[in-house]
This record gives structure tokens, sequence and C-alpha cells, in this order.
């Protein structure tokens, strides 16, 4: 496995953070980390022991129509989903329009070649592009 660094600042971290404690006290129910794990995904929630889905996390300042999500990620998502049998979801924070959230594991997305420009190993990757009608406010 090559190493690909991680581009996450204290902000991007702060901003996780504020969104899993906003999803937590919407849903009643508490979030178990698990990006700095082998999981490949942000976090597990569950009540007491009881998971009820996992999730990934984005924050983007400008909305497009569609919000790219890595292949390796949707994969592990929508694997963990079938499993498990509990839904895997996307969350997406816009600035001005607050947090959403689309259920992924249950219909396929085309896959194109995508990501960002830094220069860094494993910028350019296989995404797939979830269009924002799929959806909808927290």
């Amino acid at each position: 496995m090559t190493w690909r660094p991680r581009n996450e600042t204290a902000e991007d971290r702060r901003r996780q953070n504020a969104a899993r404690d906003m999803i937590c006290a919407h849903r009643r129910c508490e979030a178990l980390d698990l990006s700095e794990r082998l999981y490949e995904i942000d976090w597990m929630f569950h009540r007491g022991r009881r998971p009820i889905c996992w999730a990934e996390y984005k924050h983007r300042d400008e909305q497009y129509d569609t919000v790219i999500l890595g292949v390796a990620k949707w994969t592990r998502g929508c694997m963990l989903a079938r499993r498990t049998g509990l839904p895997f979801l996307f969350m997406v924070e816009w600035p001005g329009h607050g947090l959403h959230w689309a259920r992924l594991d249950k219909r396929a997305f085309p896959v194109e070649i995508g990501g960002n420009r830094r220069g860094q190993n494993g910028d350019i990757e296989p995404v797939i592009h979830v269009p924002i009608k799929n959806f909808k406010p927290l």
C-alpha cells in the first residue's frame, strides 16, 4: 500500500466534529469515529450497543450539480451496508444550505476518473458523482 498524505486541517476536523455532534443530537444517537481506523469511512452511528448506520462526511464550499466521492469509500461503505444490513449515508454540508444526506448503498452510480490536482499520490482516482437532487436536509 502506498502512503497518501491526509490533507485534513484543524478547521476540517472542527467542521466534521460539529456535524457529527449535530447529527447525534438530531437522531439521538452516538458516533463511533472510524476515520483513524482501517474502515475508510468516517463514522458508525449507534444507540447504545446497537449500530444504526455507516456514514461518510464531506464539507463543500461550492455547490455543483453533483458531489464526488472516491470509489474506495463508496465501495467500503456499500460493503459494510451489505454485510450488516445497515444503511450507508453520505453526509454533505454546504455553507448557507446546512447538512444534507443521501443513502448510497441502494443504487449504482457511474464511475469516472476525477479528484483534485494537488499533485499528490492518489489525488486522481476513480470517483462517483452523486446528484445533489439525491440529498435530503437533515
